[in-house]
């Protein structure tokens, strides 16, 4: 098989992984109204759930991300799929809260290294300078899932009640583990130094090249992408867990249109996501600096999606314009999950580039843990005294205040090219 076609089948693969894993994450949010109704849950304890998904991701992300540095990729990505279908039928057995959050924290752990190391998978595959656009792709994989569980999730808990959605998850995971097992492959070219490894005096940097990881973490542009990732996330976590609920009790539209909505707020931001990865990739492969094509351009969206995170809050709009800025800014947000990766990919050394990405989503993923229980705890105080659409929608401008801060922290401190030349030296100096 043809190289490209057989590494972009790889991405294909990848995607339907992605689009697993993100609606094994929105299930939650989706089927929030009848739960908490069956189960008799406040919405701060409905955030406690919502955030304890989390709570293993980080800590996983990072040890899975470091056994990636030795172990193939197509292994761990057989592991971790298999693990999310066998966790989705214990909640579909039993209606107990300790049962769906023992099996949301595991689930969570199981789930915390996928996207770090399907990113590693792809850049086994493709060159430096190439990476951008398939990693974007990839991020449309999380997108689909959350479109999808916008559409199929809503009318299969209206027929069945919200426990089937979690069988139906378990079962697609198992197909898509079979199916992987069988035609999933490791990449060669990139993990073995090739042309897309840092150079050094003209030469390679060898795939055994190291340095210590605490300076690593402590270079400005990988602190600067943490930032950014960590709003993102921040971000990422309201969405899958509050959205369907904004949509439902503060816009005041039914289940199934509300799991409508949030399907055309996935395809509102999926388009904006994927044009600036493309022209980022553009940028490139034209010769810009990475500080300009990566660092300022990722920046800039921030800045972008901050400010429309005030809209909902600030002005008089309608229901349709209040998805519209959401959607426009977590799409234009959604750019740092292929091109934070690709900069720290940039300053780390080929051999520790998979434990480094998995180091940097974990850390950033620690806003899973925080973004529920703080959106549900305002919503709680909030909505006594005013009305619940208001109590949301100051919560996504706070959330906005913090992608601002973040998007100014890149524009300050994301520097791949300098960064990357920083670490040369040093590798030169431990060798």
């Amino acid at each position: 098989m043809n190289k490209v076609v057989q590494a972009w089948s790889i991405v294909a693969l990848l995607v339907i992984f992605m689009l697993i894993n993100f609606m094994d994450k929105a299930v939650l949010g989706m089927v929030a109204p009848p739960l908490m109704s069956e189960l008799e849950l406040t919405p701060a304890q409905f955030g406690f759930l919502g955030g304890s998904f989390f709570w293993l991701f980080a800590i996983s992300g990072i040890v899975v991300g470091l056994v990636a540095n030795h172990v193939s990729a197509k292994k761990l990505l057989l592991l971790m799929g298999l693990s999310w279908a066998v966790l989705q039928l214990p909640i579909y057995f039993s209606s107990s809260l300790s049962v769906l959050v023992i099996c949301r924290i595991l689930l969570g752990a199981g789930e915390g290294p996928a996207w770090a190391i399907a990113v590693h998978a792809i850049y086994n595959w493709f060159p430096d300078e190439r990476r951008a656009l398939p990693v974007g792709v990839l991020a449309q994989g999380a997108m689909a899932g959350l479109l999808l569980a916008g559409a199929v999730i809503p009318p299969v808990t209206v027929a069945y009640g919200w426990r089937a959605n979690f069988l139906m998850l378990g079962i697609v995971g198992v197909a898509w583990a079979v199916i992987w097992l069988l035609v999933g492959k490791d990449g060669k070219g990139a993990a073995q130094g090739g042309p897309s490894a840092p150079a050094q005096n003209g030469k390679p940097v060898q795939s055994n090249e190291r340095v210590p990881y605490r300076y690593l973490l402590c270079n400005r542009t990988v602190v600067s992408t943490i930032v950014m990732h960590f709003a993102f996330y921040w971000s990422f976590a309201l969405v899958i867990t509050w959205l369907p609920s904004y949509l439902n009790r503060g816009l005041g539209f039914e289940n199934i249109t509300a799991g409508q909505l949030f399907s055309a707020f996935v395809i509102l931001n999926t388009p904006v996501n994927l044009v600036l990865c493309w022209f980022a990739q553009r940028l490139s492969r034209r010769g810009y600096s990475s500080r300009i094509s990566r660092g300022i351009f990722t920046s800039v969206a921030f800045i972008a999606g901050g400010v429309l995170l005030f809209v909902p809050w600030l002005m008089e709009v309608s229901a349709w314009m209040k998805i519209v800025a959401l959607a426009a800014s977590f799409g234009a947000i959604t750019v740092v999950v292929s091109l934070g990766p690709a900069m720290v990919s940039e300053v780390s050394p080929p051999a520790q580039r998979a434990g480094m990405i998995s180091i940097e989503t974990a850390i950033a993923s620690i806003a899973g843990v925080l973004a529920p229980m703080v959106m549900g705890g305002l919503i709680q105080w909030l909505a006594r005294e005013t009305s619940p659409s208001y109590a949301y929608e100051v919560g996504f401008a706070l959330t906005g205040v913090l992608l601002l801060a973040a998007g100014g922290a890149g524009l300050l401190f994301a520097t791949p090219g300098k960064s990357a030349l920083r670490v040369r030296e040093l590798t030169a100096r431990l060798i």
